[in-house]
């Protein structure tokens, strides 16, 4: 109780709920809107039940967007395009295998060090969203970013248990129903943000970095060789939980 309220990121979570790794799986959110009726919908309360069995206590999702591959090497358009490629990911079972599906060798880096990595080719391409790319400048030291939204970061609101059952009943309600406002607009502004960075990574880079929107028939590609290694999530995850996921409409 030293602490009492956090967002950190959902991989922070995976040691003491494997089924957060459901958050890392490739191309299992359609888009946005998607996303967010799982968040808000019985998937994300199952998985903040879970942590609330931990001894903290969830409350509400929180955006940092969907993530985008950048390289120095041969731009990452079609899964192929990946192979041999020295690929930055955070520590995630699942990560480890998309990255081994695509042929690339997965590295696990601190966020700390991407850049010099990126910078000295200890690693040759990464995975953020764009306001990792941006803010953090790592369209410096990447010949390309591909406009991929294969998976996707966010945070978790908590609160520490002891904190919580201090607060009476009526701020409680006042509380969430703060936080749920909150939430609402860090969503939107999140969204904003995306558009004001992507604009800014078009007109204002003067490393020249290369942005590439993929294609319908490009995202297929992407979507039918990442699906084809779900079964391997199933004892991590649950294959339960991932099929209610694809269920939400």
């Amino acid at each position: 109780n030293n602490v009492q309220m956090a967002a950190p990121s959902f991989s922070k979570f995976t040691p003491i709920a494997k089924e957060f790794n459901i958050w890392d799986i490739p191309f299992l959110f359609r888009d946005t809107e998607h996303l967010h009726k799982v968040m808000d919908g019985k998937v994300g309360q199952i998985l903040k039940d879970i942590i609330s069995k931990r001894g903290i206590v969830a409350l509400n999702y929180w955006d940092a967007g969907f993530k985008q591959f950048s390289t120095n090497k041969k731009p990452i358009i079609i899964p192929e395009d990946a192979k041999g490629q020295k690929m930055r990911i955070m520590s995630s079972k699942v990560l480890e295998e998309q990255t081994k599906a695509l042929g690339a060798i997965p590295q696990v880096l601190p966020f700390s060090e991407v850049y010099s990595a990126l910078s000295t080719g200890v690693v040759d391409a990464a995975e953020n969203p764009l306001s990792n790319l941006y803010n953090s400048k790592f369209y410096e030291v990447q010949s390309s970013i591909t406009l991929s939204n294969h998976g996707y970061l966010g945070y978790l609101v908590v609160v520490s248990d002891g904190f919580w059952k201090q607060l009476p009943d009526d701020l409680k309600e006042i509380f969430k129903q703060a936080l749920h406002e909150a939430t609402e607009f860090e969503r939107t502004q999140s969204a904003k943000e995306e558009k004001v960075l992507l604009d800014k990574l078009k007109k204002d880079d003067a490393t020249k970095t290369e942005i590439i929107e993929l294609t319908d028939e490009q995202v297929a590609q992407w979507k039918e060789k990442m699906q084809a290694i779900y079964p391997k999530f199933y004892e991590l995850v649950g294959q339960d939980l991932i099929e209610k996921v694809l269920q939400v409409q």
